[in-house]
């Protein structure tokens, strides 16, 4: 089936287990599959975004009607399109951006620690691929003591 070139693109970061989940959240909530949901690491994106921008994954990436949105603009208009009470994150719009994007980017770099018991690497296995799926979750770990484990992690580094 051949994607509508007008239709919005989310750029992710394929190999990040946050982001795959965000993605699948969104899909089972998104009416007639209003955006397509594209990794970061395709050709697709290569060809689409700002050259050098694809080595240097940082952000969420929404390609809409020939502009780029990023960080928390990007995440705050995919919300806006997702079924539910979710929409109306969308009012976090009057919030300053700068501290909206400062929280995105608190998010994405502490991002391992909001997947409970994981146990893989960002780049482990490939998305779709359930054979070599980096989200191994230890049932014995609690939230509290997987935060205290990656927080003593990130203290001995």
């Amino acid at each position: 089936m051949a994607s509508d070139p007008a239709q919005p693109i989310v750029f992710y970061d394929g190999e990040c287990p946050l982001c795959r989940k965000g993605v699948a959240w969104c899909q089972v909530r998104m009416p007639d599959q209003a955006l397509r949901f594209v990794p970061l690491q395709s050709a697709e994106a290569r060809q689409k975004l700002p050259v050098g921008w694809v080595d240097d994954v940082r952000s969420l990436a929404l390609w809409e009607q020939g502009e780029l949105s990023t960080h928390s603009e990007a995440v705050l208009k995919v919300v806006g399109r997702v079924r539910g009470p979710w929409r109306l994150l969308t009012g976090l719009k009057w919030i300053p951006r700068s501290l909206r994007d400062g929280i995105y980017r608190w998010i994405a770099r502490h991002r391992m620690a909001f997947i409970p018991g994981f146990t893989g690497s960002p780049g482990a296995g490939k998305p779709g691929d359930a054979s070599s799926s980096p989200l191994k979750v230890s049932p014995s770990i609690d939230h509290r003591e997987h935060r205290r484990v990656a927080v003593a992690d990130r203290l001995r580094h």
